[in-house]
């Protein structure tokens, strides 16, 4: 969030996007021969981001949608099986629709709020 100020008052309205924030200032503060390092340190972040949130998805759909509905008897081994086949497929599902962002008008920020308020606020219809 700090960055996003720091942007905001290094550039102004002068950045097309509001996700070009982050990698901007970093280009522009960050010594050249750095850039690498961050980069691995910035992408470690993100995958390990990316797997919790892999392995919790999983665990939920298990314990909450096989067991319940689709097998009541599922013992460990079987559960485990399923949890791991379906975060095989959801990171699937995910490598194939991440390239769409590319065409987030606002950026991904406004998505992900977008997103989340349909999940949290759902239509009282």
């Amino acid at each position: 969030m700090k960055s996003g100020i720091i942007a905001f008052h290094l550039y102004g309205s002068d950045l097309k996007n509001m996700d070009l924030a982050y990698p901007t200032l970093i280009n522009d503060i960050f010594p050249k021969f750095l850039n690498g390092f961050f980069l691995a340190v910035l992408l470690g972040a993100v995958f390990s981001s990316f797997n919790s949130l892999l392995n919790s998805a999983a665990t939920m759909f298990t314990y909450d949608i096989y067991k319940v509905i689709f097998n009541k008897k599922a013992n460990d081994k079987q559960m485990i099986r399923v949890s791991q086949w379906f975060g095989v497929v959801l990171s699937l599902v995910t490598f194939f629709i991440s390239p769409l962002l590319i065409y987030a008008p606002d950026g991904l920020w406004t998505v992900i709020r977008e997103f989340t308020g349909f999940l949290i606020y759902p239509s009282s219809q």
